[in-house]
């Protein structure tokens, strides 16, 4: 249940002080998207060079944010439903901690991938925070926007990652290009930090006690719908994760692009989510129906992926790229928001709905990009982790049911 808080505080100030509030976050959470997609166009131009490592710790700096999302989402949803605030000042704080001490380990892989997967951390205090920070920040209309502006600020973050990444790297070395990242990140951090210490919600959100991991599975659960959201997630995520580590690799190795347009070309697809991310979900809300787009997507998807080992235009690859993207990621924040859309689960349990979905999607976050290091060849890779797991998305829309109420 939403209660709108008595404040005495002259009303525009509170909306500014509500508005920058929302917009660091966002920040952090486009930030934290940069740190993560950053080791994608590494992997194979620097990483693998410099490092002599095997393509399944490789994939691990990929992988890293899923597995933490599959073993602490649970947890940080929970907290989040209690107290969003304390969960977005740990995912700050997390991200430009870890980011500006990376730097001075990039002299040994093992000290690196550490601190990689303690920044991971913070994506799992970052992510589980979206529903709940909002649902006391803006009345429930507004709920699903503000939540696909998350996504799109995430989103926004790995696409700049592609983009620039490789040639900042290129130019002036690996150390640097973490120290600049490390910079950004912890300054944006602390004004964050400082600003949402002092607000005060302008929504309450009553809730019982945190219900234990079972119980909470119990709860999001009960809604049968949930088991098909749950294995729809964890293929859609599975896939987006395994292009963000291999696909570029991919087309170096079998299209012969450069590292830059590789990059650019997973920039597309990133651009591609970006917009179905910001259309999708608010066309969902509006006709009030999910199913349909379960069902229609992955269908496109698999169009796509059947195009690409035919593809050999750099353009070509491009206009794919978006279409993918397009298609293939507006499952995530669909998917997010949709468990506080079914009666049974509600606003007070939306962050403990949101982990365990997430829980789902991010074991195939985990688990794809690391097989995907098992297959090397281009058309089997696709097959394998493009076409059948769309397939298998499109068998388990047909076991899903529309929301019963929309927030």
């Amino acid at each position: 249940m939403l209660i709108k808080l008595d404040i005495f505080e002259n009303e525009d100030f509170i909306k500014n002080k509500v508005q920058s509030s929302y917009f660091l976050f966002a920040l952090i959470t486009s930030l934290v998207g940069l740190n993560w997609f950053m080791w994608g166009p590494l992997l194979s131009s620097i990483v693998e060079s410099r490092y002599k490592i095997s393509g399944f710790a490789l994939a691990l700096f990929i992988s890293s944010v899923p597995l933490a999302l599959v073993i602490m989402s649970y947890f940080t949803g929970s907290l989040a439903d209690k107290n969003p605030k304390r969960t977005t000042i740990i995912a700050a704080t997390m991200l430009g901690v870890t980011t500006i001490l990376r730097p001075f380990t990039a002299g040994n892989f093992t000290a690196l991938l550490i601190m990689q997967l303690i920044f991971a951390l913070s994506a799992a205090f970052c992510f589980t925070s979206w529903s709940p920070f909002t649902y006391r920040l803006f009345e429930p209309k507004e709920i699903s926007t503000k939540i696909a502006i998350f996504t799109a600020f995430l989103t926004g973050g790995q696409i700049l990652a592609f983009l620039i990444t490789f040639p900042i790297a290129n130019k002036i070395g690996l150390f640097y290009l973490l120290l600049i990242y490390g910079i950004i990140s912890a300054t944006v951090s602390t004004f964050y930090i400082l600003l949402v210490s002092k607000l005060d919600f302008p929504y309450k959100v009553t809730r019982n006690k945190i219900p234990t991991f079972l119980e909470g599975a119990k709860i999001t659960f009960s809604e049968p719908s949930m088991k098909s959201l749950s294995f729809i997630s964890l293929l859609d995520i599975g896939v987006f994760a395994w292009l963000a580590g291999w696909y570029p690799k991919m087309l170096i190795s079998f299209k012969g692009i450069s590292p830059s347009n590789a990059a650019i070309v997973n920039s597309m697809i990133l651009l591609g989510c970006l917009i179905g991310a910001m259309t999708i979900p608010n066309l969902s809300h509006r006709l009030k129906k999910v199913k349909i787009f379960f069902l229609l997507l992955p269908i496109i998807c698999i169009a796509m992926f059947l195009l690409i080992p035919k593809l050999n235009s750099f353009g070509a690859l491009l206009i794919d790229g978006v279409i993918l993207g397009f298609a293939l990621f507006p499952m995530y924040p669909l998917g997010v928001h949709l468990p506080s859309a079914y009666s049974k689960i509600g606003i007070k349990h939306a962050g403990v709905g949101s982990g365990i979905i997430l829980i789902a999607a991010n074991i195939g976050g985990f688990l794809l990009p690391e097989l995907g290091a098992a297959v090397t060849k281009m058309t089997p890779s696709i097959i394998i982790f493009g076409i059948i797991p769309m397939a298998l998305m499109f068998i388990g829309a047909l076991f899903f049911k529309d929301p019963d109420t929309y927030i």
